[in-house]
């Protein structure tokens, strides 16, 4: 019985194949839930890409009417790509030559049909990171409406009597820092 796959691919990542098979190492027969959860506790740089690939891995599992809860990385291959070569000026005229390394990485997600339940459910739909939404029209005529307010309280308390209008002492302590000649 052939299963359906899932695939994702990651080409040129500005990280050197080494550094990101550590990652990925650990993450080769886990269940997707479980692989997410352990990407986002690692401190390392590659973490923000392996995270998005596997994320794109169970989009297109799901595009192939797969069930997401019950995915599991197959295999997750991380290859070398081109290299970008550079030199750094040396003693005597001579240069030493500089390889900044880029990677391949490919992510297979097969489905499972015995595998336990999972630990972190949520995990898949929850931890999307949000985007900026744009400022509405109410938004910002409320905003205009809060400074406008604070702006004829100030004329208020001048036309009362008080000379003294309201300012942060956060710009004298700033000016008594940075003086140029102590007193």
């Amino acid at each position: 019985m052939i299963m359906e796959k899932a695939t994702a691919t990651l080409r040129n990542l500005r990280i050197a194949p080494r550094k990101v098979r550590l990652a990925c190492g650990v993450l080769k027969g886990l269940a997707v839930t479980e692989a997410l959860a352990q990407v986002q506790v690692m401190k390392v740089r590659s973490k923000e890409p392996i995270d998005k690939l596997i994320r794109s891995a169970v989009a297109n599992a799901r595009n192939k009417k797969m069930d997401a809860t019950k995915l599991v990385i197959e295999s997750i291959r991380v290859d070398g790509g081109p290299m970008l070569k550079r030199f750094r000026a040396r003693a005597r005229g001579t240069a030493n030559r500089i390889q900044k390394k880029l990677s391949h990485v490919t992510v297979v997600l097969a489905e499972r049909s015995s595998l336990k339940e999972a630990r972190f459910p949520g995990i898949i739909a929850v931890t999307k990171k949000k985007k900026k939404t744009d400022r509405t029209a109410e938004t910002k005529k409320a905003d205009k409406k809060e400074t406008a307010d604070k702006k004829e309280d100030k004329k208020v308390k001048k036309a009362d009597g008080e000379k003294k209008v309201e300012k942060s002492n956060d710009a004298g302590v700033v000016r008594k820092v940075f003086r140029r000649k102590a007193i």
